[in-house]
């Protein structure tokens, strides 16, 4: 038996070992909050929101915009 062989058979052996315990969920994945906020920045026609958000002034007035939109 050559090298390689040898290490593939060490490796099979540890990979049958070392199985993940447990389930997946069941369903879609959940939303990460970054998912909403890009999802309403594209709503509102911003292109750039991290540097929106940067400007507090600038983003709390987009805020307040997006408050008074139906849906958001």
């Amino acid at each position: 038996m050559c090298e390689t062989e040898t290490n593939l058979a060490v490796f099979e052996d540890w990979n049958l070992e070392c199985l993940p315990e447990g389930r997946r969920r069941v369903g879609r994945p959940n939303l990460r909050w970054m998912d909403g906020v890009m999802k309403d920045a594209e709503r509102l026609g911003v292109r750039n929101w991290k540097s929106k958000a940067k400007d507090r002034d600038g983003w709390r007035r987009l805020l307040e915009s997006a408050k008074t939109l139906h849906g958001l």
